[in-house]
Parts: structure tokens; C-alpha cells; sequence
């Protein structure tokens, strides 16, 4: 393994015990946010740490038995070392191929919770119990996981099956699990609906969307624009005028006061006096 690769590994190790570190302090511990983050942080390189410190130990078993090859005199002895070397030497390329695979960049939305959409295409009735059966597959396959699933919306048909069925899944690194789902599904079979026995092809689109992450957007009120239409029937015909943000409040002030000065007038007038 080169020299560079395994600097990597070693600096990866020492971030991963800093991070073990962290979350046993008390400040980290009375900030749950933060402390959620640091322990995302460390489960994700927890599986290279493990991967790569039974590589080291792997490494130094093989010096081990190389050193009792060179040194014993033990026929026997000699025999055990070159066994053990065979098993170590292929264990540690196994681990070595590993390390390279997880050392590959990984998509920023694999820890992410999903929304899975699946909706009925052609294929009319059969599509929606293509769609119904899909859908039953994901619940089975998020309990194996111990994923956690809300329904979020749901049209089903009569006979059983969906138009459209909306689902929250959450749990641990469901993205990564169902991100290539998302496109056509097509089935071939004789469906439920068809009395002649034909076959018929049916077709449901899936969707997997990575759950949209919190932001928090600041709003400069000196951004801001304001737009004042005068209602029809007003004495003077307003018409629209948009204001730029360093006349708003002027603006604003001057209409309220031509507002109430109108109410106040109307309030006040005297009536008419009857003939």
C-alpha cells in the first residue's frame, strides 16, 4: 500500500478518536444538535478505522510470523510460520481492496432520510396494483432495515392498488440504499383485471428524493419592495405604483393618513335632509 494512501488512513484514525473524544464532553452532551453531528461525524468513519486498524494488525502479524521463519530452527515451527503468512498475506489484500473502496468519495445525501413517490403509469388498473405491490416490497424491505415509514398521502383505486402513494422513510443511511430506484418500473404478467389470460405490460414511475435539509434565510428589510393598490369607488382613481424600498415607509404613511382622513370625512358628513 503506497506511503500516501496510508497517511490518509492514519490522519482518517486520528480524527475519528478526536471526535470519540468529543462526544464524551460535557458541553457537547447538553447540545443535542451538535452533538447529533458529531456523532454522524464519527458513524461515518468508524467503518474505514475498523477496516484499516485490522489492516495494521494483520501487517504486523505477517512480520511476526516472517520473524519466527527467519529465526526459528524448528522444522515444524517453520512449517506453522509459512501457513499463517499464506492466510495473513491474503486477508490483507482482502482488507487492503476494501480500504480502497470505502475510500471512494461518497454521495453527500447517503446519510439522508428519503421521500419515495411511486406513481401508477400505463397500464390502467394493473399499473395501480404494480404501483400497490412495489410499494409493499419498500415496506418490507424498510422493516428488514428497521427503517421508520410514514405515509404522507396516498389515492388508491378500487381494486386494491395506487395511483399515487407518498411515503416519509427515515433511518439509517436510507439514501444510500434506494437512490437507484428512482425511474420506470415495467412488469410483463397476467394481472387480476384480465379474464382472457393476456398479458399485459405495466408501467409505475418511482421517485427518491434525499429529505431537504433545514435552512435558516435571512430577509433584509431594505431588500424589500412594497405594492399598494387603491380598492375601485374611491373619490380619486388610484392607480398602481410600485415603491422603492428607501420610500416605503414615507409612502406608506401618506396613504394611511389619506385613508383616514377619507374614513373620518365620511363618518362625519352630515345627511342629507329629507324633503
Amino acid at each position: 500500500m503506497q506511503e500516501e494512501f496510508l497517511e490518509k488512513l492514519t490522519a482518517i484514525c486520528e480524527s475519528f478518536d478526536s471526535l470519540t473524544r468529543q462526544m464524551g464532553e460535557p458541553e457537547l452532551l447538553t447540545d443535542h444538535e451538535a452533538f447529533r453531528k458529531v456523532a454522524q461525524e464519527r458513524a461515518e468513519l468508524e467503518e474505514v478505522v475498523q477496516a484499516f486498524r485490522r489492516y495494521e494488525k494483520t501487517r504486523r502479524e505477517i512480520d511476526d510470523s516472517r520473524d519466527i521463519l527467519r529465526e526459528s530452527s524448528d522444522t515444524e515451527m517453520k512449517e506453522l510460520a509459512k501457513e499463517e503468512i499464506a492466510g495473513l498475506e491474503t486477508e490483507r489484500t482482502e482488507l487492503e481492496q476494501r480500504l480502497r473502496r470505502l475510500m471512494i468519495p461518497k454521495d453527500p445525501n447517503n446519510e439522508k432520510n428519503v421521500i419515495l413517490e411511486i406513481r401508477a403509469g400505463t397500464g390502467g388498473e394493473e399499473a395501480g396494483l404494480f404501483a400497490a405491490d412495489l410499494f409493499r416490497m419498500y415496506l418490507r424491505f424498510a422493516e428488514r432495515k428497521n427503517w421508520k415509514v410514514e405515509i404522507l398521502e396516498a389515492s388508491p383505486t378500487e381494486l386494491g392498488g395506487y395511483k399515487e402513494v407518498i411515503a416519509e422513510i427515515r433511518g439509517d443511511r436510507v439514501y444510500s440504499f434506494l437512490r437507484h430506484e428512482s425511474g420506470i418500473h415495467r412488469v410483463q404478467r397476467i394481472p387480476e383485471t384480465e379474464s382472457g389470460g393476456r398479458i399485459h405490460t405495466s408501467a409505475v414511475t418511482v421517485a427518491v428524493l434525499p429529505e431537504a435539509e433545514e435552512v435558516d434565510i435571512a430577509i433584509d428589510p431594505a431588500d424589500l419592495g412594497s405594492m399598494f393598490i387603491d380598492p375601485p369607488g374611491r373619490e380619486d382613481k388610484a392607480s398602481t405604483r410600485r415603491i422603492q424600498p428607501s420610500e416605503s415607509t414615507t409612502f406608506q404613511r401618506d396613504w394611511w393618513s389619506r385613508v383616514r382622513t377619507r374614513s373620518h370625512s365620511t363618518k362625519t358628513s352630515p345627511r342629507p335632509s329629507g324633503s
